[in-house]
């Protein structure tokens, strides 16, 4: 699956005059611009979460750019890390794709909560959201049919503060219990497997399933509500303690969280270690530049190919021989480093990477062979 996202020359091109007026209908997002793994820390000591780069863009623009084609109008992006001049400079370049954009520092910030908690002390959202809880996030699709039924939902009912978007996964996940009729969450749980757990009678008489392979999506789509409950207790660290307190005031609450499945246009992914920060990048290497390799069979029948025409390629070898063009300051021998190379839309430019063969290795051993799986 190809990551469906605007290109930067469309984004950058988008007439200002379209968002010069005030939209009818607003719908907000909170990117939370690091990552809280307590032991994942940043790869570059003097590069803080929000300035993490992929395939040398840094990875706020991905999502930035994936966000302006879904139907969100408001933006709050809060780091504990924000560089001033970051700041000014991402302010500037998305001012007029969205209704309503903020770059913001918060220091002491040290949990999802935190960020939540700040944007609304701030009032710089108060509106019914999407969260993107991690900055390590890609994201594709439009999100129009997932935002679409969230409001529709949240008219018939004002209780549904949150929906939590999944894909089917082989592998086993959280178990969740859920109302088959309204796809309503009843219980949910980190560390219980599914073959241990007991199911009662009351699985049969109200419909519930308990299920161990739906996959939740880093992005959860919220009710203006849940920056109040965020408010109110400071101990609710993440979007999942906010769903187990609903669960366990549900009488005084009277508030739920359903599950739904993604479209088969949209999807999230995102990195909470090392490995799955490699694996991302690999997803994202597999999608967004395929084919992987040139055609093959035209480079080595015709010597005169030259790689700059093969647009959207990328190309990983062992040594300079491999890549059939010559770059200026690669370096060769027989080092066995691994390169890649592509050239993107509308550039006449070839960036070329160069990858230590161990972290190569690494990423032929991530299986999967798309964005989505």
């Amino acid at each position: 699956m190809v990551p469906n996202m605007l290109s930067k020359e469309e984004l950058e091109n988008l007439d200002s005059t379209l968002l010069s007026e005030e939209p009818i209908k607003k719908f907000g997002c909170v990117i939370v611009g690091d990552n809280f793994s307590k032991t994942f820390t940043p790869p570059l000591v003097d590069d803080p979460w929000v300035g993490q780069k992929l395939c040398g863009l840094p990875l706020i623009d991905f999502i930035l750019i994936s966000l302006a084609r879904t139907p969100v109008t408001n933006v709050v992006v809060m780091s504990s890390n924000f560089p001033e001049k970051w700041k000014e400079y991402y302010s500037k370049k998305y001012y007029n794709h969205f209704w309503k954009i903020n770059f913001v520092e918060q220091k002491t910030a040290n949990c999802v909560g935190d960020i939540l908690r700040e944007v609304r002390q701030r009032n710089l959202l108060y509106m019914d959201f999407i969260l993107i809880p991690n900055i390590l996030t890609l994201i594709s699709g439009d999100f129009k049919k997932e935002i679409n039924e969230f409001e529709e939902g949240r008219v018939k009912n004002q209780n549904h503060l949150i929906t939590c978007l999944y894909v089917p996964s082989h592998d086993s996940q959280n178990l969740f219990v859920i109302n088959s009729e309204n796809a309503k969450v009843v219980n949910f749980n980190n560390d219980m497997k599914a073959g241990k757990s007991k199911i009662k009678k009351n699985a049969f008489t109200e419909n519930l399933q308990y299920c161990s392979n739906l996959k939740p999506l880093p992005l959860w789509i919220c009710g203006k509500e849940v920056f109040d409950v965020f408010g109110e207790n400071f101990d609710l660290t993440d979007i999942e303690d906010v769903m187990r307190h609903m669960l366990a005031n549900e009488e005084v609450m009277c508030a739920y969280t359903c599950m739904r499945q993604v479209s088969g246009s949209s999807y999230a992914a995102e990195a909470n270690d090392f490995i799955e920060w490699i694996g991302l990048q690999s997803k994202f290497l597999r999608s967004c530049f395929y084919p992987l390799k040139p055609i093959q069979v035209a480079v080595d029948n015709n010597t005169n190919v030259n790689l700059l025409q093969l647009y959207h390629s990328v190309y990983i070898g062992h040594d300079r021989k491999d890549l059939n063009f010559r770059s200026k300051g690669v370096t060769t021998s027989n080092s066995r480093r691994s390169y890649i190379g592509w050239v993107p839309n509308k550039s006449a430019d070839l960036q070329l990477e160069i990858i230590d063969s161990s972290i190569a290795g690494a990423i032929n051993l991530i299986k999967g062979s798309s964005f989505k799986y």
